[in-house]
């Protein structure tokens, strides 16, 4: 659903990422004016892999679950975006075809800014180009640590990290209690497995008294006994 919002209001959005901070009052004007606002259900797609995408995407509030569907549609979740990150601009400014699928992790409010009005600044504001690069190269890491951590890393220590990965997305309540539902599933497709290898980790990680489990809900009982489990040179969680 696309929601009307005044030039004031973008403006004041785009001064929230530190992106824009290179532009000039015209320039960031300009993309004020450019600026589609719109609110996405749950489990709303914002792209789709292998298109083209046409816009670079602000996440204003709500969490963006990004994903890669393998052999037999099979899901591994790549990342967690939240609000305050931006989206799609590597494939905006490459021309390549999206290599994940976004879709909201709940009610998600998102900016979206043409293809054509990021390249125009991208042309005449040096500074600006440099910062989607800087952007560019620490996706890049961020990738690699993510394919290390699966490669490398055992399943104890891996569920382990994708636990506390998730407290830190989703953040944590009062009683130390995950503030999202996550089914097994998901956890396995964020770990790089499968469910019944969660399941039983997570039995024993219960059984080690590190959490505790109420159906779909996850009680964080030993979160520094779980980060010295999922230390790593490599990784950071």
């Amino acid at each position: 659903m696309r929601t009307k919002h005044s030039t004031n209001e973008s403006l004041a959005l785009l001064n929230s990422f530190s992106l824009f901070d290179c532009l000039s009052g015209d320039e960031k004007l300009y993309l004020a004016d450019n600026i589609v606002h719109k609110e996405l259900d749950s489990k709303t797609a914002l792209y789709h892999e292998g298109c083209a995408l046409q816009h670079l995407m602000l996440i204003i509030e709500g969490i963006v679950k990004q994903v890669k569907r393998g052999a037999k549609g099979k899901e591994l979740v790549i990342r967690y975006a939240r609000s305050g990150e931006i989206l799609g601009f590597r494939s905006v400014m490459t021309n390549e075809l999206a290599c994940t699928t976004s879709e909201a992790a709940g009610p998600v409010k998102a900016g979206f800014i043409k293809k054509g009005c990021l390249l125009k600044l991208v042309r005449t504001n040096t500074n600006f180009a440099y910062k989607l690069l800087q952007m560019a190269c620490m996706e890049l890491e961020e990738t690699q640590r993510f394919i290390l951590n699966v490669s490398q890393k055992q399943i104890r220590e891996r569920v382990a990290a994708t636990l506390l990965h998730l407290a830190d997305i989703f953040q944590l309540d009062e009683d130390n209690t995950l503030k999202a539902t996550i089914s097994r599933k998901e956890i396995a497709s964020a770990v790089g497995t499968v469910p019944e290898s969660v399941i039983r980790m997570l039995s024993e990680f219960k059984e080690d008294k590190l959490i505790e489990l109420n159906g779909r809900q996850i009680r964080y009982i030993d979160i520094p006994k779980l980060k010295r489990m999922s230390y790593s040179s490599f990784y950071s969680v």
